[in-house]
């Protein structure tokens, strides 16, 4: 009884070495530590393999305050995408941003001299940020397009405007005079904002 046991065990690996040796070869391939690191993707600042305004957003809180909203150095490295080497900057948080809209078809956007590499008579759009400080009672702007009067700030041009801190009681007004001479779109951009209106809607 053991010797046909022994019998049949052999007959099944001498299927199975005939089968094996059926088989195409196949090369062995080696996966190095280099081949499983992160690779670069211009644009995605948060890493979620990505690219949108999500990043944007990433790139202006860690702008304003690196230690609360940190990006890794891959994410760093993804998200310096105007003017590549200098470091990440609102400009970056702007590209991004167009790319999102379909007004740049790729990154990373390259300008030297304010105009684009390719085309050196185009004029460099306006890619600014405005950043709008709440302090209580009163606001302080950084930028274009934003007038304050009192307690209240007044956006009078499309583009991209940042805004932190508290008003105790006061109002962000948009106010585009021209929307057929300005109409693309305002972009405003809220990190932990808390706004009181009091005599009129926040």
């Amino acid at each position: 009884m053991k010797k046909f046991n022994a019998k049949k065990i052999f007959a099944g690996l001498s299927s199975t070495a005939l089968i094996a040796a059926s088989l195409p070869t196949v090369a062995a391939v080696t996966v190095s530590a280099a081949d499983t690191s992160a690779k670069l993707v211009y644009g995605d600042a948060n890493e979620d393999t990505t690219v949108s305004i999500s990043d944007a957003v990433a790139i202006l809180q860690n702008i304003s305050n690196a230690e609360k909203y940190p990006l890794s150095e891959q994410g760093k490295d993804n998200a310096d995408v105007y003017n590549r080497g200098d470091g990440i900057t609102g400009n970056d948080a702007a590209s991004i941003q167009k790319y999102d809209a379909k007004v740049l078809t790729e990154l990373p956007e390259s300008w030297l001299g304010g105009k684009p590499t390719d085309d050196p008579s185009t004029e460099d759009p306006q890619t600014d940020i405005t950043y709008i400080h709440l302090n209580g009672s009163s606001i302080s702007v950084e930028g274009d397009y934003a007038e304050v009067n009192g307690s209240t700030v007044t956006i009078s041009h499309s583009g991209t405007f940042y805004v932190d801190g508290t008003l105790d009681d006061g109002q962000i007004n948009v106010n585009v005079p021209d929307e057929a001479a300005d109409p693309e779109t305002v972009k405003i951009f809220l990190n932990g904002v808390n706004i009181t209106g009091k005599s009129a809607p926040a």
